[in-house]
């Protein structure tokens, strides 16, 4: 059953978050530039994307600590590595 409030009557941000495979040393790395967060060195992608969205969440609280207060839209980009 609906509450009646839809996504798109909540405020929304688009992040771009970059996730970057080093074949060296084979493991994930992730940035956020807006935030200025960069991390990683994660065996899969999965776990660089939990991380980089931990550090969003930790880089970003709700002041109303209310976590469907905002909607955020991640724009992914895959690269190779690091530029």
């Amino acid at each position: 059953m609906s509450s009646g409030t839809s996504d798109r009557s909540r405020p929304m941000s688009a992040l771009r978050v970059e996730l970057f495979h080093d074949d060296d040393a084979g493991n994930w790395h992730y940035r956020v530039r807006e935030l200025g967060i960069s991390g990683g060195g994660t065996a899969t992608r999965i776990e660089a994307e939990q991380e980089c969205l931990a550090a969003i969440a930790f880089a970003r609280p709700d002041p109303a600590g209310d976590s469907a207060s905002e909607t955020i839209e991640f724009v992914l980009v895959l690269g190779p590595r690091w530029p």
